[in-house]
């Protein structure tokens, strides 16, 4: 199982215990607080982009660190000049439109908003 999303929590949304065997790619994990735990050697993440969690997972080899520069802390589209947007790798069979309608490009965003950035 390979998904893109996006979200915002107090810890990071995986499964406890976790299962094992799901690839977290193009998604956006947010923490609540600088240094948020996520833990989990179960699974594999590919090129997400983390804020406020450490420790990032040391398999990401495209992870991205920093600030995705949502548009409101319950609002996941995204500025102009956030990191995650063009860092994505395509995920096949995710479909060609995003939540919001935009066409996914390529390269694709990461996390739920494919749009050029507000």
């Amino acid at each position: 199982m390979t998904g893109s999303s996006s979200g915002a929590a107090p810890r990071a949304p995986v499964p406890s215990p976790p299962t094992g065997g799901v690839t977290f790619r193009d998604n956006i994990f947010a923490g609540a607080a600088v240094g948020s735990p996520l833990a989990d050697a179960h699974n594999t993440y590919d090129h997400n982009l983390y804020a406020r969690l450490s420790p990032v997972p040391a398999t990401d080899a495209g992870a991205v660190r920093g600030d995705p520069r949502f548009l409101a802390p319950y609002d996941v589209r995204l500025r102009a000049g956030s990191p995650a947007l063009g860092a994505g790798v395509p995920v096949p069979d995710c479909g060609d439109r995003d939540f919001y309608g935009n066409p996914v490009p390529d390269p694709p965003n990461l996390g739920a908003d494919q749009g050029r950035g507000k």
